[in-house]
């Protein structure tokens, strides 16, 4: 899997699109394998990084300037109370109740998730050979989830 990774990893964005189907069988097939398999975590958070890539076509707002989201809580607010849209953004620590659309999301290590939807992002998770078990919650997630609309619970 690392290698079909890395064979689309040096596509240009706006031609990602044309592997789309490819590149959602290497997902599915992903999702089926051991997660102890040697370099299962950075192959998998390539090819959802590669797959929500091809799927959104976001590249204009991943070069906006990075938002950070540090340890921020939405709680009781009325369902969709606190929307980000189209902004390139770094989720850091807890980001609880937070609903984001047509985003660039990027995960610190350190990102712990309650109840944050996610419409039509692109998801750019950081390679970790053994990444802490909140990510692989969030990886795990991705893996098996719809891309255009995921919860990611992970805390």
């Amino acid at each position: 899997m690392q290698t079909v990774a890395q064979k689309y990893s040096t596509i240009p964005i706006p031609e990602l699109k044309k592997h789309r189907d490819e590149l959602a069988t290497a997902r599915k097939t992903l999702s089926g394998i051991p997660q102890d398999t040697p370099n299962y975590w950075p192959a998998s958070f390539e090819i959802i990084t590669l797959l929500s890539r091809a799927q959104f076509q976001l590249e204009t707002i991943g070069k906006l300037p990075l938002s950070v989201m540090d340890d921020v809580r939405m709680v009781n607010m009325p369902a969709l109370g606190f929307v980000v849209r189209e902004k390139n953004v770094l989720l850091k620590n807890l980001i609880e109740g937070i609903h984001f659309e047509n985003s660039v999301i990027h995960f610190d290590a350190s990102v712990r998730l309650v109840d944050d939807t996610f419409l039509n992002c692109v998801f750019i998770l950081p390679p970790q050979e053994n990444p802490p078990k909140s990510f692989q919650e969030i990886g795990r997630t991705l893996l098996t989830s719809d891309l255009s609309k995921v919860t990611l619970n992970a805390s």
